[in-house]
């Protein structure tokens, strides 16, 4: 449904927007979006209707000369085709000169919230975070001496009964810490590690403040991550959760709250 309307759309555009059949369409497409989650519906199946709503949006759409934004009782101009106001702009309303029909407008928000707490728990899976010293002892980050070893046990599991594929581990890095290697294995893996459960990845993404990794679990598994990092620059840090989920089922997910980290220099007053 979402393919023949979008190449509707395409062919007759604002011509055809009136047609019952097109109408039925849109609304039936609408309808069957807003009704799941984006996870029952394929790549190809939300392209297309987004595509296709898009489309007949942006057809439909009319020039912002008719219309006035009025924010505590004065009317504010339009710019670029729309209107920009700061956060405490009190009272707004949208009124349309000559309007018949039906009639939408896109509301936009942009800023840094300042307060954003991240959801933690374990659903469908299950990850594990913690910090061990190069003697294979566990390591407290609230008080590292700069330049010290870290390394990095994250364990994944697959709490379900059924193998789970597709599964994202993203592990993001404070600020005052470097990723150092990333891909231990053979005489770079400590001898404390030896025993471990690796978990075969399929692909690993790397990057300055965090490590993704790409997999599948079997159901009721669990498969160990270890990396190298080394704590490079002197301050307090903020400390990210780490997280695992699968990319195409929202409904599975794990995350760890992350916390604070610091790095103390060899100097008394903590700054160069």
């Amino acid at each position: 449904l979402g393919m023949r309307l979008s190449v509707y759309q395409d062919l007759f555009g604002a011509d055809g927007g009136d047609d019952p059949s097109a109408v039925a369409a849109a609304d039936k497409l609408a309808a069957a979006v807003a009704r799941s989650q984006s996870s029952h519906y394929t790549t190809q199946e939300l392209a297309w209707a987004v595509s296709a709503l898009g489309k007949r949006a942006q057809a439909a759409s009319v020039d912002v000369a008719g219309a006035s934004l009025v924010v505590d009782g004065r009317a504010r101009a339009a710019k670029d085709g729309g209107w920009q106001l700061q956060d405490g702009a009190g009272a707004v309303a949208l009124k349309m000169a000559d309007l018949s029909g039906k009639a939408w407008a896109v509301v936009s928000t942009a800023g840094v919230r300042l307060d954003d707490p991240v959801p933690v728990g374990d659903h469908g899976l299950k990850v594990r975070r913690q910090f061990i010293d190069a003697a294979g002892r566990s390591l407290d980050p609230t008080g590292l001496p700069l330049g010290t070893p870290i390394y990095v046990r994250v364990d994944v599991t697959n709490t379900g009964k059924r193998t789970q594929q597709n599964l994202a581990l993203v592990d993001r890095l404070p600020a005052g810490w470097e990723l150092e290697n990333p891909r231990l294995s053979g005489a770079e893996r400590p001898a404390w590690t030896q025993d471990w459960d690796l978990w075969s990845a399929q692909h690993m993404n790397l990057r300055d403040d965090r490590v993704e990794i790409f997999g599948q679990l079997g159901p009721e598994t669990t498969r160990t991550v270890v990396y190298a990092l080394r704590a490079v620059t002197a301050g307090s840090f903020v400390l990210p959760p780490v997280q695992i989920q699968a990319m195409y089922d929202p409904d599975l997910w794990s995350r760890q709250a992350g916390g604070a980290v610091e790095v103390v220099g060899p100097w008394d007053d903590g700054l160069l």
